[in-house]
């Protein structure tokens, strides 16, 4: 009788972690992956790969070449998201020195209407030498 005892209650433990680690999975796959970039073309890729949640490791410069087009090295979130971009503590400095072969005005960031973006924790510079 008491093995039959030992046996249940091993078997009720048992259950009762699966019934625990089941239940911990889905709330851990919905969490946001969080996605930390250490140079600009880092940034732009997970930027470009529609990544919700960026954290910067450093400080981040691009420096857009006179024979480039600056819109190149435009952060486009567009993919309908809330994105968060924690800055953490960095910066983002971008040098835009395409003057020769552009013209027009250049937005360093473009959030689409159907997208939210949260930028937080640093501080973003972006000078214009065209």
């Amino acid at each position: 009788m008491k093995a039959k005892r030992i046996s249940i209650l091993v078997l009720v433990v048992i259950m009762a972690l699966l019934i625990g680690v089941f239940a911990v999975v889905p709330f851990s796959a919905m969490a946001d992956e969080v996605t930390q970039v250490w140079n600009w073309n880092e940034l732009l890729n997970a930027v470009n790969s529609d990544k919700t949640n960026i954290v910067l490791m450093v400080d981040i410069e691009d420096v857009v070449p006179d024979d480039e087009l600056p819109t190149k090295h435009r952060l486009v979130f567009n993919g309908g998201l809330e994105y968060t971009l924690d800055l953490n503590e960095h910066e983002i400095n971008v040098i835009n020195a395409a003057n020769e072969y552009y013209t027009g005005q250049f937005s360093l960031i473009e959030v689409s209407s159907n997208s939210n973006l949260n930028i937080k924790n640093g501080s973003i510079a972006f000078n214009n030498y065209y």
